[in-house]
């Protein structure tokens, strides 16, 4: 009687092939290609994320479109000089005296946040205290300005 018998260094050796052989296989397949684009797009967007986190960026500061007085929010020079010339017209139009703005060449009025106000130039730039001294004047609420009576 011949017995053979596994020893278990053996047993051990045909482990370590078999998962050497997974991970070879693993390597030359697609699913390596796809695993190594997945895991630089989540790096490469963690790194975007925590990088930008201690940013030294002015906060965002929002104006309201009327305090309890009834008149338009005022914002300061400084507001003003921070932003691009675009932003400095409409805020320019958003601190005027009025709580509503219209223009010269229409019979329309506007909070001095909507889309239609920022478009009045400087010189067409009409500023009432009120929509009543608006309308006294002949003027109507703009359709597109949410809001106005």
């Amino acid at each position: 009687m011949n017995e053979e018998y596994l020893k278990e260094e053996d047993f051990k050796d045909n482990q370590k092939e078999k998962k050497s052989l997974i991970f070879t296989r693993f390597l030359e397949s697609s699913w390596w290609t796809i695993s190594v684009v997945i895991l630089v797009a989540i790096i490469a967007f963690s790194w975007g994320k925590y990088s930008n986190i201690n940013s030294d960026r002015e906060p965002v500061k929002i104006l309201y479109p009327s305090t309890s007085s009834g008149q338009a929010p005022q914002a300061t020079s400084s507001d003003i000089s921070k932003t691009s010339p675009k932003t400095t017209q409409a805020a320019a139009v958003i601190t005027s005296s009025g709580t509503v703005v219209g223009s010269k060449n229409s019979t329309k009025y506007h909070y001095p946040w909507c889309a239609g106000a920022k478009q009045i130039t400087p010189q067409n730039l009409i500023t009432f205290n009120s929509t009543e001294e608006a309308r006294g004047k002949g003027y109507t609420p703009a359709a597109n300005c949410k809001g106005l009576k």
